[in-house]
């Protein structure tokens, strides 16, 4: 009940956070369902619909990462990347190498969690919050930007039924922190262009900020934010109206104080200096035409741009769908990429296409500024993998596009509107309760088998990462790691085989003691043979999929 005490203090909560995003800068009860807040009302409820049952959900994938930044935050805030952690190549890395591709924020953002012993409650309360924040800050902008009322509401209804989005709120991972902060930015930068005031300015400096702190490749918001100013300046007629003055301020403000905030936090330590050359492998020309067809997949089958867009479309778009399909049976494409995924991939990139097309032919600036943020995810088209959650900042351009473009607010577009939102959300659903399973059995593991061991005076290590890992050295586990030390005679050795680790062939003379399988029918999001790979592209191009084979195998080894 204690959960759901904290879910109920809702507008509470939101009030202070949100203050002055609605277009009057203000709430009151008189104005409520006017309001930024409460035109968001729907899409919040949604949240709370899907998110609520999953409230203790295991932490996942990427997690322990960013928990492992939380408590180096605790024990020395000014220095929060300055841990090793054994991941990828089960050596000990330094986490500061890695802060030009993921900042801080993550890792503070966890802290609240940490501090109540790891509570994947608390962790997802933060999750869910800046999901609100991120579904008021998209209705507020649609308003600025001219839509009527029913479309701003719609917006945010369609960026919070997007399956990436939901399942992104699982997590406790920086892609939706980033996206959240990412929208509130653009929303105040838009506010003080309308009303010169000098705190929509700072408000949205400091907001894109945090937003760059989160993720890296959030700097290419500040292009899109200078787009129409932009395109003012670059009028023939010389019209610069509703350019403020100093409009380049917040924008050139932010990544300087970033950069700024980067150098105050830096980890000076030769560890941190020797662990940048793990780097550069992980950015390759030869990943580009993989994570191509992953972007274009994405808009697709991981957010609602596509289907929708189609279905608005549907006159204009059909010429281009019939010349560009075949060509996707044709495209060069890598060994591992299906065919079927470059075909899926094709009516995602002539979406966008169209978009552009549109905007230029309506000479909509706005439009044309809204298409450039879907391509912000372009960015990381050089590492190792293209996941949907690489989309997830240009997920309100996507909502806000596809509202602006909805005829009239009649029975017909309203039941559109609810059969996306309901697939979005089905899709959602499914992929956190898939995810849900597959990160639980590592949690089930470490308390059944790892800490009865650790109580029993053993030494026990473990083989394997993802949520896994949090759990099993929280129960008392250490890593097996390509370097010594190793384990030694009498110690034991627990296996995960989900995440693909080849720790345990460091340790050659070993005796099974016992093994498990859970391969019970069910979604997947990570699974090679069921193509899905909804966290990693190079495990699949599926979000989900239905499966039967194995979702994870256990093994407890006795080292001799």
């Amino acid at each position: 009940m204690g959960h759901w005490a904290e879910l109920s203090g809702l507008r509470s909560a939101l009030a202070p956070i949100l203050k002055g995003m609605n277009l009057n800068g203000s709430v009151s009860a008189r104005v409520w369902r006017d309001s930024a807040i409460g035109l968001a009302l729907p899409a919040i409820l949604i949240s709370v619909f899907v998110l609520a049952p999953f409230y203790n959900k295991a932490f996942t994938i990427d997690d322990p990462i960013f928990l492992h930044a939380a408590v180096q935050s605790i024990v020395n805030p000014a220095m929060p990347g300055a841990y090793d952690v054994v991941w990828d190549k089960d050596v000990p890395l330094r986490a500061s190498a890695g802060s030009m591709v993921t900042g801080p924020i993550g890792g503070y953002l966890l802290v609240p969690s940490v501090l109540l012993g790891g509570s994947e409650p608390a962790a997802h309360l933060v999750a869910w919050l800046l999901l609100c924040c991120a579904a008021v800050a998209t209705c507020s902008l649609a308003l600025r930007l001219g839509y009527c009322r029913w479309r701003a509401a719609v917006a945010a209804a369609l960026l919070v039924s997007a399956p990436a989005v939901l399942a992104m709120a699982s997590t406790n991972m920086p892609d939706l922190p980033a996206m959240a902060f990412g929208v509130m930015s653009a929303e105040r930068y838009f506010a003080w262009k309308a009303t010169g005031k000098s705190g929509a300015a700072i408000a949205a400096t400091v907001l894109l900020t945090i937003a760059i702190l989160t993720r890296s490749h959030m700097l290419l918001l500040i292009g899109v934010l200078a787009m129409p100013c932009l395109i003012r300046l670059l009028r023939r007629d010389g019209d610069e109206s509703g350019n403020p003055k100093w409009w380049w301020l917040p924008l050139a403000g932010a990544p300087v104080i970033a950069v700024l905030f980067l150098w105050v936090i830096r980890d000076p330590s030769p560890t941190a200096q020797a662990n940048l050359a793990h780097l550069p492998p992980m950015f390759h020309f030869r990943q580009i035409p993989g994570n191509i067809v992953a972007f274009g997949l994405h808009w697709v089958l991981a957010f609602p741009l596509g289907i929708a867009w189609t279905w608005l479309h549907w006159r204009s778009i059909r010429g281009y769908l019939l010349a560009g399909l075949p060509l996707a049976f044709f495209v060069p494409l890598p060994p591992e990429v299906p065919r079927w995924a470059a075909v899926v991939a094709t009516i995602g990139f002539l979406v966008i296409f169209d978009v552009f097309l549109l905007a230029l032919k309506k000479r909509d600036s706005i439009q044309f500024t809204l298409g450039l943020w879907l391509l912000m995810g372009v960015a990381t088209f050089p590492y190792v993998h293209h996941p949907a959650k690489y989309e997830l900042p240009a997920a309100p351009a996507a909502a806000i596009l596809i509202a602006g473009t909805l005829p009239a607010a009649n029975r017909r577009t309203l039941a559109g509107v609810a059969a996306v939102c309901a697939t979005g959300i089905v899709l959602g659903a499914a992929i956190i309760h898939a995810d849900a399973v597959l990160s639980g059995l590592g949690r089930q593991m470490a308390a059944d088998v790892i800490r009865p061991a650790v109580a029993a005076g053993n030494r026990v290590w473990f083989a394997g990462h993802w949520g896994f890992q949090w759990y099993a050295e929280q129960a008392g586990a250490r890593p097996i790691t390509e370097d010594a030390p190793w384990p030694i005679p009498g110690d034991l050795v627990l296996w995960s085989s989900a995440d693909r680790c080849h720790a345990l062939e460091y340790v050659p003379q070993r005796k099974l003691l016992r093994s498990w399988t859970f391969d019970d029918a069910g979604g997947r999001v990570m699974s090679g043979p069921d193509q899905a790979g909804f966290y990693s592209s190079g495990w699949g191009y599926l979000p989900w999929s239905w499966g039967s084979g194995t979702i994870n195998h256990f093994e407890l080894w006795k080292v001799e």
